[in-house]
């Protein structure tokens, strides 16, 4: 796996390769992270032209798309934790037009 921090297609900083073993190709990941309190920021960013026309472009290459936004959360008068919110992002196919909606998902072994 590799890794590469840019910001040449204007939301995308960080690149990961992931290379599985069964892939015929390896599959690009690009993720924008940031502090949990910027989320909805980057994530309107995204979603706005003329960024939403290269992540459209980056998804249809068969790529994927992550937004992390980091922050820290637990019980109240506990030590808090850095715990990341994680948005996918996914093609919608709309009569006309096609989208894109982040979606959270759940990361199964961050406690």
């Amino acid at each position: 796996m590799e890794s590469v921090e840019q910001d040449q297609k204007g939301f995308v900083r960080l690149y990961y390769l992931i290379e599985i073993r069964h892939m015929a190709y390896p599959k690009l990941i690009g993720l924008q992270v940031t502090s949990d309190s910027s989320i909805s920021g980057h994530a309107h960013k995204c979603l706005s032209d003329p960024v939403l026309d290269k992540l459209i472009l980056w998804l249809q290459s068969g790529n994927s798309f992550e937004l992390w936004g980091w922050g820290k959360k637990g019980p109240r008068g506990k030590k808090k934790k850095w715990i990341p919110r994680v948005f996918e992002a996914s093609l919608l196919r709309k009569p006309g037009r096609i989208a894109v909606e982040l979606t959270q998902v759940e990361i199964p072994f961050i406690v």
